[in-house]
């Protein structure tokens, strides 16, 4: 069974993305370890959640507020907040939720890309599509705790299932 899958172009498109990631991660891993020694594992999970990462969190733990600095934090869009609180079962691991969220989202995005692009061209130039998109450098931006993936994975299915004029949400991964 498991054979099976990953002789089909699902298992050839999970396996490109997830060796992107896993490369990503390693050399997370490595930088993080000779910048900063020997540390926990949470302290990779920080090196991925930097920038704007902090403030989807901050709005995950305490929604949107109206004092002090993160009164600001209004112009962040509320999909990927609440999906990381709706993910967070300990707020100890609101980082790994965080980048759980965005590493699905752009293995869905990756799937919906493959789909878009079979569409139009041979199945060998969507794998290239996919294989593109999760080893350009900019791919760490897929990994990280933002939200591009989660806007990816929703802008590239709603523009396969309008080129169907499937109007109602489905999912489906089938290839």
């Amino acid at each position: 069974m498991l054979g099976r899958v990953f002789s089909s172009s699902l298992g050839t498109i999970l396996l490109i993305v997830l060796v992107s990631k896993v490369l990503i991660f390693s050399i997370g891993f490595v930088t993080t370890f000779f910048n900063e020694g020997p540390s926990d594992p949470l302290s990779i999970m920080r090196q991925f959640c930097r920038w704007d990462g902090p403030h989807y969190i901050d709005i995950a733990r305490n929604w949107y507020v109206n004092t002090g600095e993160q009164r600001f934090f209004l112009v962040f869009f509320p999909l990927y907040p609440l999906l990381i609180r709706l993910t967070t079962f300990n707020w100890q691991y609101v980082n790994l939720s965080a980048l759980l969220i965005s590493n699905v989202s752009s293995i869905i995005a990756a799937i919906y890309l493959f789909k878009l692009v079979k569409l139009d061209f041979e199945e060998d130039v969507a794998k290239r599509s996919v294989f593109y998109m999760s080893f350009f450098p900019t791919a760490y931006f897929l990994c990280a705790t933002y939200t591009e993936s989660l806007f990816l994975a929703l802008t590239i299915s709603c523009v396969y299932y309008a080129r169907y004029r499937k109007w109602h949400f489905s999912l489906s991964i089938h290839c």
